[in-house]
């Protein structure tokens, strides 16, 4: 395996702070539905790149996504589409050092989300912003250096366990020290943990009203900082491993049967990790190392 080093540096997100008033500009036209608790769902996610069109062309020949692209004062931006359905979106940092997906969190009010957030150890990176029609945004890091955003009024909701093919079925975070990840995120999100074993290898499961809204598992990339690691739902996993072996691109973990339905876990051309999971009637993305 290739040596992997996921740093994506700090300055990249302030840079796209001096710019946040343009995403202010983009319409993403969604029915909003605000979310009434401190923790209510992942409902988007983007993907921070420092080459939109190498990362556009990966994703779509891997994954039955579209594109709607959108140039804001310069600085590309680009709705990810599935069924012609906004499920994500991609920015474009040039100065990047690596790309990084940056899961967005529903919450019913942002400044005491963000408040919560800091007065517990984490950082606010990117001061809120509103786009257009789907609502308050604001950028954070957790107390490990994970990145991670809260919305308010998400203009596209996403169900963690009944979405279909090549769509977000879950989340999980890669901790390097999990005892702090987990007494952070306990009080932040006002959730619950439970711990179980996958053989004999611990899983936690972050749980909002006795419901699974995240995992978490000790960091198992060396070398690599902690982060958000998002899944996508996949028929037919094997056949992705090919495309992704013919694409010369880091394989994380090869195609394995967790009893939950096949995993793989890759990294994309500039750095970005991804899951896919043939999770089929299964409720929950969970690895199997």
């Amino acid at each position: 395996m290739k040596n992997i080093i996921l740093v994506l540096v700090v300055f990249c997100f302030f840079s796209f702070k001096a710019d946040a008033t343009k995403f202010r500009e983009v319409g993403i036209t969604q029915k909003q539905e605000p979310v009434p608790s401190e923790y209510g769902q992942i409902v988007w996610y983007n993907l921070v790149t420092p080459n939109i069109a190498d990362s556009k062309e990966f994703y779509g020949s891997i994954l039955d996504w579209t594109f709607t692209d959108i140039v804001l004062r310069g600085q590309k931006f680009s709705i990810i589409k599935h069924n012609n359905v906004p499920m994500g979106s991609m920015l474009e940092i040039p100065n990047a050092d690596a790309s990084i997906w940056l899961a967005s969190i529903s919450v019913s009010d942002i400044q005491e989300a963000i408040t919560r957030y800091t007065s517990n150890g984490g950082k606010l990176l990117i001061e809120p912003f509103t786009v257009s029609n789907t609502g308050e945004q604001v950028i954070l890091e957790g107390p490990l250096g994970e990145k991670i955003a809260y919305i308010n009024n998400p203009a596209s909701p996403v169900s963690l366990v009944d979405n279909g093919p090549n769509q977000w079925i879950w989340t999980e975070l890669w901790s390097n020290d999990t005892t702090k990840s987990k007494a952070f995120y306990e009080k932040v999100w006002n959730v619950e943990t439970s711990q179980t074993q996958v053989k004999g290898k611990p899983y936690w499961y972050f749980e909002k009203e006795s419901k699974k809204v995240a995992g978490m598992i000790p960091n198992p990339a060396e070398g690599t900082n902690t982060q958000w690691v998002p899944y996508v739902n996949m028929i037919d996993v094997e056949e992705l491993h090919e495309k992704l072996r013919a694409l010369d691109v880091t394989i994380m973990l090869a195609p394995q049967e967790t009893g939950k339905g096949t995993v793989l876990i890759f990294q994309d051309p500039n750095g970005a990790t991804m899951g896919v999971q043939a999770y089929s009637n299964y409720k929950v993305g969970l690895l199997d190392y």
